[in-house]
């Protein structure tokens, strides 16, 4: 069960949330595994987070934020995360013993304290890790892990044969790109809605190998038959 933290962790907080620090070159990020590893149920309210590769006497901030530009730290989070320390002065003072899985809050939706309303959906969100109040400008355990939920449109991909031609029809793939093997033809279409309708033609064909795929997953494959 998580401690109530004191005072520290407040300015921990304040702490976790400058941006525009460029990370050094040298970073040892802390090792990260995130369980479940998603998509996520929307309605998820935690997930459970192992830190590893975190030196003994150290402590670390664990928070869900709204993915950060390249090379700086997230300034919108959601609550005050979580605090773990090794250091048995610091678990005295509140912070959580980092020696197994931790909990950590999440949201599709939040409102970081002071800041804009944040959607995971639109702009991304993950699990942050970085030191605690003890090395406020030691960048080396930094890590940001992006974490996904299963979408309101499930993803999917329907091929049908009209008139000789093949409609390809997608829904749920917004943001995404189709790669479609087409015979020998290899396509590419953008998804810039949550449904997509287009049409491939070849009338000189008998039949055909068709494939569809986004993100080197599978989403279609089959061998049309185009004219009788």
């Amino acid at each position: 069960m998580k401690k109530k933290s004191n005072g520290l962790l407040v300015v921990a907080a304040a702490s976790a949330i400058i941006g525009g620090l460029a990370l050094p070159a040298n970073a040892a990020p802390a090792a990260v595994t995130v369980s479940p590893a998603g998509p996520l149920a929307r309605s998820a309210s935690s997930v459970s987070v192992t830190v590893g590769n975190v030196p003994a006497g150290q402590g670390i901030y664990l928070m869900y934020c709204a993915t950060p530009a390249a090379g700086t730290r997230p300034t919108s989070c959601f609550g005050r995360g979580v605090w773990a320390s090794s250091d048995s002065k610091m678990t005295a003072q509140g912070a959580v013993a980092l020696d197994g899985a931790l909990a950590l809050p999440i949201a599709i939706q939040f409102t970081p304290q002071g800041g804009a309303a944040v959607d995971c959906e639109k702009v991304g969100c993950g699990v942050f890790v970085r030191r605690d109040h003890m090395g406020p400008t030691d960048y080396s355990l930094d890590s940001f892990t992006a974490l996904s939920f299963v979408p309101v449109i499930q993803p999917k991909v329907e091929v049908s044969v009209e008139s000789g031609r093949v409609l390809f029809s997608a829904q749920g793939l917004k943001g995404k790109t189709l790669e479609v093997n087409f015979g020998a033809r290899k396509l590419s279409r953008a998804v810039l809605s949550d449904s997509l309708k287009f049409y491939v033609g070849n009338a000189k064909a008998k039949s055909i190998d068709v494939s569809v795929s986004s993100d080197q997953s599978q989403l279609f494959a089959e061998k049309l038959k185009l004219k009788n």
